[in-house]
């Protein structure tokens, strides 16, 4: 599944295999509450091409936060795009991202209690279906 994606400077288009690259380092990182192992068996099923090895990731690293007043995002990623384009995804975009996959069929739900946690920890509301 492809996302077209934009920023105020760039239009990208991006693989959700790269966003569960992401996923898997927040979770890795405690940024996001554990996820069933059965979850990222169900995952990797469907998408055979996702790397969860830390160590093969080419597409995706972890950067510092960066610091502005509009953005609070506790994790970004440095990400290659489909058409070579390195770019910042937040951590707002990655949910975002993983809610409509969900919503399209492309994933299994992440559970109900896993969003709660998540917005537990983060102090508000984070995107969901």
């Amino acid at each position: 599944m492809i996302f077209e994606c934009a920023t105020r400077d760039m239009c990208f288009s991006l693989h959700l295999t790269v966003v569960l690259q992401c996923l898997a380092i927040c979770e890795h990182q405690n940024h996001v509450p554990q996820i069933s192992a059965l979850w990222w068996q169900d995952t990797q099923l469907r998408y055979p091409d996702v790397t969860l090895s830390f160590s093969n990731m080419e597409h995706v690293t972890q950067e510092p936060s960066i610091d502005c007043e509009q953005c609070d995002d506790p994790i970004m990623f440095k990400v290659i795009a489909e058409n070579e384009t390195e770019f910042v995804l937040d951590f707002e975009s990655m949910l975002a991202i993983l809610s409509v996959a969900y919503e399209q069929g492309a994933i299994s739900a992440l559970t109900d209690e896993w969003w709660l946690t998540l917005e537990h920890i983060y102090g508000q509301p984070r995107i969901r279906t």
